[in-house]
Order: structure tokens, then C-alpha cells, then sequence
């Protein structure tokens, strides 16, 4: 008999007449623009400057320091690294300030110095990797490529997450900060769209 006065639940309805954040995929949202995430996804030499693929979650301290050093070139702080797995599959997400951070802890050892990347599975791993997996978000707030900008725009402000992993079908495609999202708006709304 609910159904016949409304299709939706009493707690869908109190989810939006509070204003949460939350995306129900089952029903198309309204859109106020015609644009998805996907179109916010870095060119490709961008992407494989702030991808890392770690191997067995080891990595070279040297191509830590080289990826930062990168990074410092894009002037951005609030950006970071994209940990994939050598398929692609996304395994977390480390922020430049917490990869300088980590790094100046490790500014004495040599350039070769393994460091993890992720928790060993199990029990502990090999004892003589240098641990930055603490440094790294394992859970990042992910989004499918053709979320509506909508959606990221409520989530960017309501939640106060800084950046938003882009996945298809479990694999990392993109990210986007913050600072870039706003840009992104600002110019849609000089456009008029």
C-alpha cells in the first residue's frame, strides 16, 4: 500500500530531506549539467606521472623521490600517487604531503632502500623494507567514470574528502583533487553550462 502513495522509502526520504550525500544508482539523478567524472580524468602523460605500480607493495626509494619530485613540478600540494597493482587494480592512494613527509624521515638512506608500500598480508613481512604503508590511505573514496559531476560536487562538500579516485571496474583511471574540481566548475560556469 506505500508503494501506491510513494515509490520510495521513509528512509530514502529522510536521507534526502537531510541532505546526506548518499547516490542511489537504482534511480537516474537530476542533472543540472550534462558532464561526468570522466571528464574530469587527467590527460594520459599526467596519469602516468602520478600512477605508481608497486610490484609485491615494494618499491625503490629512488622512484619514491623521483615521483615527488614530479609532483613538486605539477605545483599542486594537495596531489599524490595512485598505488596500482602491476593490472592496473587500485590499492590505495598516497597524498604529496604525506609521501614528502615520509620521505624526509628516510632522507639518509640510499636511493636503492626497498620501502612498503602496503601492509604485508599476514604477519609481517621482510624486515629489511623501510614501512610508508601508514602514509597511505588504503580506502580512498573511489567513483565509477560516469558519476555525474552533481554527485562529486555534494560529496566534495558535504563529506570534505580532498581528492576522489576514478575506477572502471576495480582499476584506477583517475583522480581528482579538489582544487582541480572547483577549477573545473568555475570554468563550466563562465561557460554557462
Amino acid at each position: 500500500m506505500g508503494d501506491y502513495l510513494q515509490p520510495h522509502s521513509v528512509y530514502s526520504l529522510s536521507q534526502v530531506l537531510l541532505g546526506h550525500p548518499f547516490y542511489d544508482y537504482n534511480e537516474p539523478p537530476s542533472t543540472l549539467f550534462t558532464h561526468t567524472l570522466a571528464e574530469l580524468i587527467p590527460p594520459p602523460y599526467t596519469m602516468k606521472e602520478i600512477t605508481l605500480a608497486i610490484p609485491d607493495s615494494e618499491i625503490p626509494l629512488s622512484t619514491l623521490r623521483e615521483r615527488l619530485g614530479l609532483l613538486h613540478r605539477r605545483g599542486l600540494t594537495d596531489a599524490g600517487l595512485m598505488l596500482v597493482s602491476p593490472e592496473g587494480w587500485l590499492r590505495g592512494y598516497i597524498t604529496q604531503t604525506e609521501l614528502e613527509y615520509a620521505l624526509n624521515n628516510l632522507a639518509s638512506f640510499a636511493g636503492e632502500t626497498k620501502c612498503r608500500m602496503l601492509p604485508p598480508p599476514g604477519e609481517s613481512g621482510t624486515k629489511d623494507l623501510e614501512d610508508l604503508s601508514v602514509f597511505v590511505d588504503r580506502t580512498p573514496i573511489m567513483m565509477g567514470k560516469d558519476t555525474p559531476v552533481e554527485v562529486v560536487a555534494e560529496l566534495f562538500g558535504k563529506v570534505g574528502c580532498r581528492y576522489i579516485c576514478i575506477v572502471e571496474d576495480g582499476k584506477g583511471v583517475g583522480v581528482v583533487i579538489k582544487k582541480r574540481f572547483l577549477m573545473f566548475m568555475e570554468e563550466m560556469a563562465k561557460r554557462g553550462t
